[in-house]
C-alpha cells in the first residue's frame, strides 16, 4: 500500500525546490539566452480576441507555462544547459531535481479522474494514450469546490513517485475528448489519430492552452438529451427519396434534396439529411445523439454505419472560432432551405445575440450583470434586456 503522507512530503518539497530553481531562476535564464520571449508574444499576438478576453494575468501564467514546456518537454533546453557552469553550480539538491526532470520529460495531457486514493492525490487517465498515472494537485482540489469539471488539461512532471502539475490546472465543465479532437483537426485538418494529436500538442501547445477560454461553458442538455452537434457524411451513388416519403418530409433545392424526420426535425433534436446529387454524398445531422440514432434508423435501407463522424458542443464550436479566427459550418446546407428573413428582423435578431453573447460569461461566472450598461452596449431596450437576461437564466438552468 502506498504511504500517501510520505509522497506528500517528496510532492511539497518537489514544489519548494521547483518553485526557486525554475521560477526564480532557470525560466528568465534560460528564455533570454534563447529568445523565446518575443516569438511566444507574437504567436500569442495572433489570438489576441482570446487573451484580451482572458486578461493579462492568465497570458502571464501561459508564457510561464510555454516556457517551462521548452525547456522539460522531450528534446527540450534543460539537456543543453545541464552541464554549463550556472547550472552545475547549482545546489546539489537543486541539480539533482533537475537531473530528474531531463530523465522524465514533461508533457502536455488531457486526463479525467479515475479516483481519489488520498486526499489531493487523484488517479488519472490521459484520454488519448490510455496510460493510468497517480497525481498530486491541491489546485485539483480547490477547483472542485466552484466547479465539476470532466476533463483536465494540465502539463506535468514526475518527482521521483507521482505526477505534479506546473503552471495553470484547467477543468473543462463541458468539453470532452470528442471536442479536443474536433478542435486538434481544425487547427491541423491532416490530424487522423489520436497519436497525430499528441505530436501537434507538444508541438504547438499555445492554441491548445488557449482553450481555458471556454472552460467554464457548461454541458448543454434537454431534459435528458446532451445538446451537441452530431453529424456524418457518405458517399451514396444514388438515391431514391421516394422511398422515404411517409418517414420524411422530403424538399429540393440547387441539386440538394433535404429529408426531415418526421417528429424529429423540430427541437432539440433537428435530425435531418441532406443528399447532394452533384457531389453523391448524404450528409447526416442532429443536435441530439437520439435524433441522430432516429435519422440513422430511419435510413436503415442505406446500410449507413450508425456512428457520428462528428460529434463537437457547440460552445466548442464558438470557441475553436474565436482561436482560430475562422468561421466554422457543421451544417453546410441549412443555408439553402432557410426561410427569406427582412432585413429589419435581422437586425432585431443581431442586436439579441450581442446582448446573449455579453451576458453569457455573467451567467457563467454566477455573477448579475449591470442590465443597463449591457443593454446600452448591445443597443436593445432596458425591458428587453431583462427579459432576455430571465430567459437566459431559466434555459441554461434548465439544461445543466
Amino acid at each position: 500500500m502506498k504511504d500517501y503522507q510520505k509522497i506528500k512530503e517528496l510532492c511539497q518539497l518537489s514544489s519548494k525546490i521547483s518553485a526557486s530553481v525554475i521560477d526564480e531562476f532557470l525560466m528568465n535564464y534560460v528564455a533570454e539566452k534563447e529568445k523565446l520571449v518575443q516569438p511566444l508574444l507574437a504567436k500569442l499576438g495572433k489570438h489576441k480576441s482570446v487573451t484580451n478576453e482572458i486578461g493579462k494575468d492568465y497570458v502571464s501564467r501561459i508564457m510561464a507555462e510555454f516556457i517551462g514546456h521548452k525547456i522539460f518537454k522531450e528534446g527540450g533546453f534543460i539537456g543543453k544547459y545541464l552541464n554549463q557552469g550556472a547550472i552545475k553550480s547549482l545546489p546539489e539538491e537543486q541539480l539533482k531535481y533537475l537531473k530528474l526532470q531531463h530523465e522524465h520529460p514533461w508533457r502536455f495531457c488531457y486526463s479525467v479522474i479515475l479516483n481519489l486514493p488520498a486526499p489531493d492525490f487523484y488517479e488519472m487517465q490521459d484520454v488519448f494514450s490510455g496510460e493510468k498515472f497517480l497525481l498530486y494537485s491541491p489546485g485539483t482540489t480547490q477547483t472542485f469546490e466552484t466547479q465539476k469539471p470532466i476533463l483536465w488539461f494540465n502539463l506535468i512532471g514526475f518527482n521521483g513517485e507521482c505526477w505534479q502539475t506546473y503552471g495553470l490546472i484547467t477543468g473543462f465543465n463541458g468539453f470532452t475528448v470528442d471536442d479536443i479532437f474536433f478542435f486538434a483537426t481544425e487547427l491541423n485538418p491532416d490530424i487522423t489519430n489520436e497519436q497525430e494529436l499528441m505530436d501537434e500538442l507538444e508541438r504547438n501547445p499555445i492554441p491548445f492552452i488557449l482553450l481555458l477560454s471556454g472552460a467554464n461553458h457548461p454541458l448543454l442538455r434537454n431534459k435528458e438529451d446532451l445538446i451537441s452537434h452530431w453529424a456524418s457524411i457518405d458517399e451514396i451513388s444514388e438515391l431514391n427519396t421516394g422511398q422515404f416519403s411517409e418517414q420524411f418530409d422530403i424538399a429540393w433545392n440547387k441539386d440538394v434534396y433535404r429529408l426531415e424526420l418526421k417528429n424529429w426535425s423540430d427541437g432539440p433534436h433537428f435530425a435531418t439529411a441532406y443528399y447532394d446529387e452533384k457531389k453523391r454524398t448524404l450528409f447526416r445531422y442532429a443536435l441530439t445523439e437520439t435524433g441522430f440514432d432516429a435519422l440513422s434508423k430511419a435510413l436503415s435501407k442505406l446500410n449507413l454505419s450508425p456512428e457520428a463522424d462528428t460529434h463537437v458542443a457547440i460552445s466548442m464550436v464558438i470557441t475553436t472560432e474565436k482561436i482560430l479566427n475562422k468561421k466554422i459550418k457543421i451544417n453546410p446546407y441549412e443555408v439553402l432551405f432557410e426561410k427569406t428573413v427582412s432585413k429589419k428582423d435581422q437586425e432585431s435578431t443581431a442586436l439579441v445575440n450581442n446582448f446573449m453573447q455579453l451576458a453569457l460569461p455573467y451567467f457563467n461566472e454566477k455573477r448579475e450583470p449591470d442590465l443597463d450598461a449591457l443593454a446600452k452596449e448591445a443597443g436593445i431596450d432596458i425591458e428587453n434586456a431583462r427579459s432576455l437576461w430571465a430567459f437566459l437564466h431559466k434555459q441554461m438552468k434548465a439544461k445543466i
